[in-house]
């Protein structure tokens, strides 16, 4: 008789679908390939490429689910191109949304087997274990957040409608502006992706992956979490980078007394607004957290350089409130960190936070030396003191427990060192600066070597390189500013060299010990150094901190004039609709200045004009109403313009070719032709644009243009048709200059006058939109998810931190714009929202 076989390994089967899931899953997927083709097609640049790309990423998405956790924040502050493509309704960023939706709602209804995870050979009763909880895991939804989100979803489709029946009822166009049904739709449609993004995220969350053993469904939200914190850096990253490209091509990298505020390639900015600030806030945290979990040199690398970028661009928004929500979710950052922290580990909470606030006051006194230095000395002086700080901060730590015989002669030796390189600095051109940059490089090999395991006596040299370097940046500070920035350096310098000290003999240095650590805070340092910079050598921002009390005044002048437009019971307590303040305040508001605007008209025969009115208010050339075109910019000759106009009244058009990024024109071409009043006549139009103050840029930062039509007479209507631009070859730069496409490829900007736009204030914008039950359901949101993640029952999650940092920070710049109407910025902030509602750390 042979032995009974050995059980053998089985491998997991899939986690059975819903019934009612799979054709619910298909019916979405289904609306959204409908809705993303409808779109693609109708796209005014190259549709069938759009196409192409889109059914390409629906296809990875049904292949890789995960992947939109990635490529969709990290593609929301790059893809948007409505100043190419003149729409303003509907945006590239939907359609990269739809295609994620398709294929993660395609693969939930077809390929149920994926909704396990990848599953490993193990025992049967393994299996089973691992189904179970992934389903606890799956069931654990909060349901007052649940209701919470629903009845904020009935608000948005009441105030919806509201919207609509507001400006007139429904009609559909491509072309619509913000005083249209369509602008309703366009705010309300944030919500609305974010919560048809949200079940695939719980999908991810719910994955598992069992091992023989084991059960551990928390491993997939940790890496679904991953991948989302990785998508918010690199969306991050993006933004940067296009702000470096934006300050470099036009006002220059270290310009910071021009009138010119970043906009990277937040195109809703062309009424003035916030969107890249919003961005910043939101993201700025997750930058922060991919540093601290790197565990690649090459990747803690990257994310130290991101974080640079990032405090470059949001120094050069000049924005107090981003400086404010910065500043403040990173100290909510921290103090969550500080509290998560176990007891009996250094201390436990109490100890970490008083550690914290020891660095926060001396992140306060680096704040005011940085200052110091500046003041007098400049660049220069400021670069040479930070050399000296990074110096400080691991041999700081190498000197502990070092001999005063040592102290002694790395003093001794490191004065004798200044002395001989105070003469060589006679006899070289840039003497200083080149003796600064010899110590500082032999102190940092020699600090390196120690590092390495290096004998002690380079430990020595590390210090007498090190006192050199300290005494060549004061020689630093004397030779450009003279005896005010000596002064002023000798002070900041002996505060550092007494921090050095103070680091080698007590019993934990300062500031991290980790090298990793070290170089964050150093990071640190130098974004405060370059705040400081901007607030001090600025002229703009300095300017825009002494008229902050009157700005203020003005701005709750705008709030009331804005809440004064909810006259009726119904305005108050449900709102005016999503979308409708601009409008509501161009014709309603008291003392109201009605910026300007445009329309497209049919004529009896077929053919269409654009009408085009010019502002009612006192303005000048930053003020004017303009309806502009992307253009090639022309350095062999002049733009030859050819159109026709008429109007009822005398009325003088104002015509030119700038570079122009979004809101600021550099170098232009102007020209300005006086429209006679001739009832039905229409006036032919032919000008010259001399293109001699126009550059292009540098290869690596071109600068763009716009052609620009604006009507520079108060109160006045221009009708214009057949509008050609011609290069010295004879082509016609233009496209749609007949508006037979409506304002397709058209695109509006008001450069200067921002506030008949927006209410300027996130809470209000709700207010007067979804009235005070949609405002009570809003801060029930936002409350609700930043309670769970701060100390709520979601506390505890890995991520708790920088999502409360995030959401913060988002609302803190929110008290001084409106936000939400950006419509990309709103959806992540929303889906941000949603996912801390839901959010509960995995059991096991």
């Amino acid at each position: 008789m042979t032995a009974a076989a050995a059980p053998q390994p089985v491998r997991a089967g899939p986690r059975p679908a819903s019934p009612g899931g799979r054709p619910l899953a298909a019916g979405i997927a289904a609306l959204a390939l409908g809705a993303g083709l409808w779109l693609a097609a109708a796209y005014p640049i190259a549709p069938r490429w759009v196409l192409a790309a889109f059914l390409l990423w629906s296809a990875l998405a049904f292949l890789r689910p995960a992947a939109w956790l990635v490529l969709v924040p990290a593609a929301l502050p790059l893809l948007g191109f409505a100043s190419w493509t003149g729409w303003l309704i509907f945006e590239e960023f939907d359609l990269v949304l739809l295609g994620a939706a398709v294929g993660g709602y395609a693969r939930a209804a077809f390929a149920p087997e994926a909704a396990g995870g990848r599953q490993t050979p193990g025992p049967a009763d393994s299996s089973d274990s691992a189904k179970s909880a992934a389903a606890r895991y799956a069931r654990r939804i909060p349901v007052l957040s649940v209701i919470l989100l629903g009845l904020f979803l009935l608000s948005q489709l009441v105030a919806l409608s509201r919207g609509i029946a507001d400006a007139g009822g429904w009609r559909f166009s491509w072309d619509q502006g913000y005083d249209e049904p369509l602008n309703s739709l366009r705010l309300g449609k944030s919500y609305l992706l974010a919560l048809l993004m949200l079940p695939l995220f719980q999908r991810q969350l719910a994955q598992s992956t069992p091992s023989a053993s084991s059960v551990d469904p928390e491993h997939a939200a940790t890496r679904a979490f991953s991948l989302l914190s990785g998508g918010m850096a690199l969306g991050l990253a993006g933004a940067a980078l296009a702000a470096l490209w934006e300050r470099r091509a036009f006002p220059g990298l270290l310009d910071f007394s021009s009138d010119y505020r970043t906009t990277a390639l937040f195109w809703e900015m062309h009424v003035g607004g916030a969107a890249l600030d919003g961005f910043l806030a939101l993201t700025v945290p997750f930058a922060l957290r991919e540093l601290l979990a790197a565990r690649s040199r090459l990747r803690w690398l990257a994310s130290g350089v991101l974080l640079l970028l990032a405090g470059y661009a949001c120094l050069t928004t000049f924005s107090r409130g981003v400086y404010l929500a910065v500043a403040v979710s990173l100290g909510l950052l921290a103090v969550l960190g500080a509290l998560r922290s176990p007891r009996g580990a250094d201390g436990g909470a109490q100890r970490s936070v008083l550690r914290y606030l020891l660095q926060c006051g001396l992140f306060a006194l680096a704040a005011g030396a940085a200052f110091l230095v500046f003041r007098s000395g400049g660049y220069r002086a400021l670069l040479a003191v930070l050399g000296v700080v990074a110096l400080t901060l691991p041999l700081g730590v190498l000197l502990r427990g070092a001999s005063p015989a040592l102290w002694l002669a790395g003093f001794v030796a490191g004065g004798t060192m200044a002395a001989g390189g105070f003469l060589l600095s006679w006899l070289l051109p840039k003497g200083p600066y080149v003796v600064y940059g010899l110590a500082f490089a032999f102190a940092l090999a020699f600090i390196a070597l120690y590092r390495r395991g290096a004998p002690r006596t380079l430990l020595g040299a590390a210090l007498a390189s090190y006192v050199w370097t300290l005494l060549a940046a004061a020689y630093v500070a004397l030779s450009w500013g003279a005896m005010p920035a000596f002064s002023d350096a000798v002070v900041v310098l002996a505060g550092v060299l007494a921090l050095l000290c103070y680091s080698a003999v007590a019993a934990r240095p300062p500031w991290p010990e980790a090298l990793r650590a070290q170089a964050a805070a150093f990071a640190g340092l130098v974004v405060l150094a370059g705040a400081m910079v901007v607030f001090s050598g600025g002229a703009y921002m300095s300017g825009r901190f002494s008229t902050s009390e009157r700005d203020f005044d003005g701005r709750l002048e705008h709030w009331s004039k804005g809440l004064a437009l909810l006259q009726s019971p119904g305005d108050w307590w449900l709102g005016k609709g999503l979308g409708r303040f601009p409008a509501s305040y161009f014709y309603g508001a008291h003392g109201a200045e009605f910026p300007g605007s445009y329309k497209v008209a049919d004529a009896p025969d077929g053919s269409r004009h654009l009408l085009l009115s010019g502002p009612q208010h006192l303005f000048g050339f930053g003020e004017l109403f303009r309806v502009s075109q992307r253009v090639p910019v022309v350095r062999d000759g002049p733009y030859r313009l050819t159109l026709d106009a008429r109007a009822s009244e005398a009325a003088r058009l104002h015509l030119e070719v700038c570079e122009k990024h979004l809101l600021y024109s550099a170098g232009c071409a102007i020209v300005g032709v006086d429209i006679r009043p001739a009832a039905g006549e229409w006036q032919r139009v032919a000008v010259q644009l001399d293109t001699q103050a126009l550059s292009g840029g540098s290869w690596y930062a071109p600068r763009l243009a716009f052609f620009s039509l604006a009507v520079e007479t108060r109160s006045r209507v221009v009708e214009i048709a057949d509008v050609n631009l011609l290069d010295p070859q004879g082509r016609n730069l233009l496209r749609n200059g007949d508006f037979a496409a409506g304002m397709e490829r058209w695109f509006f900007t008001s450069d200067r006058h921002h506030l008949p736009w927006h209410i300027k204030n996130m809470f209000l914008n709700v207010l007067f939109e979804q009235g005070i039950v949609g405002l009570l359901l809003f801060l029930g949101l936002l409350c609700g998810a930043l309670w769970r993640l701060a100390a709520g029952s979601a506390r505890a999650h890995p991520l708790a931190p920088y999502l409360a940092a995030s959401l913060l920070g988002f609302a803190l710049v929110g008290m001084f714009d409106s936000l939400l109407d950006v419509p990309r910025v709103a959806f992540l902030f929303y889906f941000l929202t949603t996912v801390s509602l839901l959010l509960r750390p995995a059991r096991r």
